[in-house]
């Protein structure tokens, strides 16, 4: 699986490509770039069919080792939806920590920090 960039502002993405027949199964971005807190936030979409198959970690990965190492990023952050369980599980499981959460959903995010602990173990 590669990452292909398709921008280079303040808000990056990335489409998802798989490597053995070249197919686009999703994409990866942040947006909404905060210079001053040096937060963003997160949207992930992989295609149903290719879910549960560990490509969603292998695309955040390389999402936030780009955003954390080389945009110069601190916190990633996600508003996920309270219906939403699966990507909820998902990016828990990943790692995000649950922040906040109210009648719109819950805010989870992932610091330049925990990330590089995780990326030890």
């Amino acid at each position: 699986m590669k990452l292909f960039k398709a921008n280079a502002d303040k808000n990056q993405y990335f489409l998802v490509i798989q490597e053995d027949d070249r197919q686009c199964i999703g994409e990866v971005s942040f947006h909404g770039y905060d210079s001053m807190s040096k937060r963003a936030h997160l949207n992930i979409k992989i295609k149903k069919e290719y879910r549960k198959k560990g490509l969603g970690k292998k695309a955040l990965d390389g999402l936030l080792q780009y955003y954390f190492n080389e945009w110069g990023g601190e916190v990633m952050e996600d508003h996920i939806w309270t219906k939403n369980k699966e990507g909820y599980e998902s990016l828990t499981k990943y790692g995000f920590q649950e922040v906040q959460r109210d009648s719109h959903g819950i805010l989870v995010e992932m610091t330049k920090e925990e990330w590089r602990k995780r990326q030890k173990t």
